[in-house]
């Protein structure tokens, strides 16, 4: 979210690229990572439920 915020609404419409500390980052790349983030927590989660259950 971080990186999405320099970039804002109209920035991720007109595919404006901002640099967030010293990295060029568009608003979709960092969409993207949040999604990816965010996927990456949910399997997590999973796998512990999982192991918790055996």
């Amino acid at each position: 979210m971080f990186a999405v915020a320099p970039i804002g609404l109209t920035g991720l419409l007109a595919l404006r690229t901002e640099a967030v500390d010293g990295v060029p980052m568009t608003g979709f790349g960092a969409l993207a990572l949040i999604f990816a983030g965010v996927t990456l927590l949910v399997l997590s989660g999973a796998r512990r439920e999982k192991q918790l259950s055996a």
